[in-house]
């Protein structure tokens, strides 16, 4: 396992911790609604019976269930905002996952280098085939075929299609290919 698996694994853990707490305070919240909604009920029936006991009772209930309620909603804004992670702990991370890019950047870009290198040697040898064909068909059309009545050659030596020199050709203009070839020069 990498040090970004390693630590996207912690973070789903403290993710999950969390949305544990959450949802054992969340689940409270209706049952001690509907309990304040019901002693409401039976207030109101003490109040019209006129029976001072029960309604004392009762609304000393309600008293206890607001404050009960009240203090679940306390707990569920503390725990959305807490910070299961220190300060300390996500600099820390967070500087584990920059040195290990910075690791395998380093490992791949090397990796790259050498394959580009390995493809400089695959255009050198494509261009010295290249420019040997062209040559020898120069040499053809210049000294053993006819040449039209203006003295000039109608053929072309150039050989053309899609081929490895051009494409090389064309992707060594780009500035990240250099990079890559010359990052072991560094």
């Amino acid at each position: 396992m990498n040090v970004i698996e390693k630590n996207k694994k912690k973070l789903e853990e403290v993710r999950n911790k969390q949305a544990k707490e959450l949802a054992e305070i969340s689940d409270q919240l209706p049952i001690i609604e509907s309990e304040i909604s019901s002693q409401y009920e039976e207030l109101a029936a003490a109040e019209a019976n006129l029976d001072v006991e029960s309604y004392t009772k009762i609304e000393e209930k309600i008293s206890v269930l607001n404050k009960k309620r009240e203090m679940y909603k306390n707990r569920l804004s503390n725990i959305e905002n807490k910070n299961y992670i220190s300060k300390e702990q996500t600099q820390s991370i967070e500087d584990e996952i920059r040195d290990f890019i910075k690791k395998e950047d380093d490992r791949l870009f090397k990796n790259a280098s050498s394959l580009l290198k390995e493809l400089e040697d695959l255009y050198t040898e494509c261009n010295n085939l290249r420019n040997e064909a062209e040559n020898t068909i120069c040499d053809l059309q210049t000294n053993f075929t006819t040449k039209g009545t203006t003295g000039f050659n109608f053929y072309s030596y150039e050989i053309r299609g899609e081929n490895l020199r051009d494409a090389m050709n064309c992707f060594k203009e780009f500035e990240a290919y250099k990079l890559i070839l010359n990052y072991n020069k560094k």
